[in-house]
């Protein structure tokens, strides 16, 4: 049988109520996923074209909506395992119409008004301060570093660069932060900083907090209606613990794709984690500071040249080749020609041919 596969996601929140919630109280789901055919009736469906209807990621959206509406949350299935209990929605309304699927399903809690409300209930369901994780405290150590990189490359204007920060506390208890930036035809730029390990707090507090260290779990779904050939670009954040409280290693990294973050709603975080690496940047000391020229493309130096030569715009970042002046050209003045009391051309007519004025 050819595998069918629909990807879907839920434009807007899917809401369920709580039975402890008040009249009118809900909790505003956001979910994503695949859904993967193994077997469906060959009657109600004689080809491909007719399941793939069946499947519209806009039926499924609705199947999901039409379920919440009179779907009460009476135990802790939507905390505990939000995408598994979704997912079990999803495939109960496909074998109603003769469809078996297995689901990934994807949720988090919609970032509005219905967290907060949420956590005012005091349920005895969860007892962490947030909801919208969905994931097992992971179990780490001190944090002793952190990071964040970005590449990209292709034919969009300005790619082609990437920017590296990494902050690592050291064994004299101080903070050596690293910096790398290479932008799009210019050399790359490496900055070295030392910095108080006081600066590492808040961003250990963030961590700790949106229990990051969990988030190396999540894995990026590509849509296969939107790819790019000729453009790439990514970001990624990176953190390092002491896991040797716990029993573990001294040195434990864990790698987050910054896509995969995003697609669940954290965006957010992500942007307080990368101010607070900017911000320890801001009070720390500059050690050393330098450029490598070789770090730019030769194509790119070609280029630029031909742009300086043909007067487009230059950057003197990049070495150039010296131009000799131009020899001066001798103007030949026609026959009974007057000169332009302003502006010198010569000319045979009433009126200057260059700046118009009476001759």
């Amino acid at each position: 049988m050819t595998p069918i596969i629909t990807h879907f996601g839920t434009p807007t929140p899917i809401k369920f109520a709580h039975k402890a919630c008040d009249e009118g109280l809900f909790i505003d789901f956001r979910c994503y996923g695949t859904i993967n055919v193994t077997a469906y009736d060959q009657d109600s469906y004689p080809d491909l074209d007719a399941l793939k209807l069946e499947l519209h990621p806009k039926n499924i959206v609705q199947a999901i909506s039409d379920a919440a509406e009179n779907r009460t949350i009476d135990d802790d299935e939507f905390i505990a395992n939000p995408d598994n209990a979704i997912g079990t929605v999803i495939e109960n309304f496909l074998s109603t119409i003769g469809i078996t699927a297995k689901t990934d399903i994807h949720t988090h809690i919609a970032p509005d008004e219905s967290r907060e409300v949420y956590n005012a209930l005091s349920l005895d369901l969860i007892k962490q301060n947030k909801i919208s994780e969905h994931l097992p405290k992971e179990p780490h150590g001190e944090l002793i570093g952190c990071g964040h990189s970005s590449i990209s490359n292709g034919m969009m204007y300005n790619s082609n660069s990437y920017h590296e920060l990494t902050i690592n506390k050291t064994s004299e208890n101080t903070l050596k932060i690293s910096k790398t930036d290479k932008e799009c035809f210019q050399p790359e730029v490496r900055k070295t900083y030392t910095a108080s390990v006081e600066l590492l707090k808040p961003i250990a507090e963030l961590v700790e907090r949106e229990n990051m260290a969990a988030w190396a779990k999540f894995q990026y779904i590509e849509d296969p209606n939107f790819k790019m050939y000729d453009y790439s670009a990514s970001s990624s954040i990176s953190l390092n613990f002491n896991d040797t409280s716990i029993g573990g290693n001294s040195h434990v990294h864990r790698w987050i794709d910054l896509s995969a973050t995003h697609q669940r709603g954290y965006g957010d975080i992500t942007k307080e984690y990368i101010r607070l690496l900017n911000e320890c940047v801001s009070h720390a000391t500059l050690v050393k500071e330098e450029a490598d020229p070789k770090g730019i493309n030769p194509f790119a130096i070609g280029m630029m040249q031909y742009m300086q030569k043909n007067g487009i715009t230059t950057n003197p970042l990049l070495p150039s080749e010296p131009q000799p002046p131009s020899p001066p050209q001798e103007q030949e003045i026609p026959e009974g020609a007057k000169i332009c009391p302003h502006c010198g051309h010569p000319g045979t007519g009433k009126f200057c041919t260059e700046c118009g004025s009476v001759l």
